[in-house]
């Protein structure tokens, strides 16, 4: 369990690289790259298998830049590293939007399938809010900021929650308090009143670890701590909703 002055937003995935997007060497020496990393989720929509593509932007410095450039375009590799919010403009500035990822290890591997998850540490920005879909599956949604004091910057993250982890995290979080999330990131694009485009973090959790903070009950109010759950972690099966295709930068 992270220490309470921790804060983590590790991202691990397997993809398929598009080969270097922009490459320079800094004042320092060292090689840095910028490489599209396709994610591939397949889904089920009406009895047929989709495949929905997105693109992680992956950056790399040094020694690991060197590795992930000598991986062959159209292979797959592993990545593991830090995860951002990135925001690239095109020729017209128009901004795009992409989860990042700040590369610490890169290894090129041999796999068929796509893979991604995060693991974040944070506090929520809000109550959570516990919805129904038309099937009648429930689903509990909340913000976390996670805050990454080495750079001084906060990165927030909408969070969902599915079936009974929706129930527990409904009935025992509030604004403020600190947990630990596991599970599937992906953006949550759309275009806004104003015609220009926005994106959010979006995370699909496996699991939820309290790390204190204060309780709630299931109608709103304030618990007693002999009546809230003790830290713990609370897992349960989560549906992706897959993210959107778009082309890389």
């Amino acid at each position: 369990m992270p220490q309470k002055d921790t804060q983590v937003k590790k991202i691990t995935l397997i993809g398929i690289c598009n080969g270097i997007a922009a490459q320079f060497t800094d004042e320092h020496g060292n090689l840095n790259v910028d490489v599209p990393i396709k994610i591939i989720e397949t889904k089920q929509v009406n009895g047929l298998s989709v495949e929905e593509p997105d693109w992680v932007r992956v950056t790399a410095r040094g020694n690991t830049a060197q590795k992930l450039a000598a991986v062959p375009k159209d292979s797959h590799v592993f990545i593991e590293g830090d995860a951002r919010f990135d925001e690239v403009p095109n020729a017209q500035g128009i901004a795009s939007f992409y989860i990042g990822v700040s590369a610490y290890r890169v290894v090129a591997v041999a796999a068929q399938e796509t893979y991604i998850n995060i693991v974040a540490n944070g506090n929520l920005g809000r109550d959570p809010e516990m919805r129904y879909t038309p099937t009648g599956k429930s689903v509990t949604d909340f913000s976390i900021a996670v805050n990454d004091r080495r750079e001084d910057d906060t990165t927030w993250m909408d969070v969902s929650c599915w079936d009974k982890l929706a129930e527990i995290t409904n009935n025992h979080l509030n604004r403020g308090r600190s947990v630990l999330i596991d599970g599937r990131p992906s953006m949550n694009r759309w275009t806004a009143q104003d015609g220009q485009p926005r994106a959010k973090l979006q995370v699909t959790a496996s699991t939820v670890e309290f790390l204190g903070g204060g309780q709630r009950t299931g109608n709103g109010g304030n618990a007693p701590a002999g009546n809230a759950p003790a830290p713990g972690s609370y897992a349960a099966s989560s549906p992706s909703e897959g993210p959107a295709d778009d082309m890389p930068w």
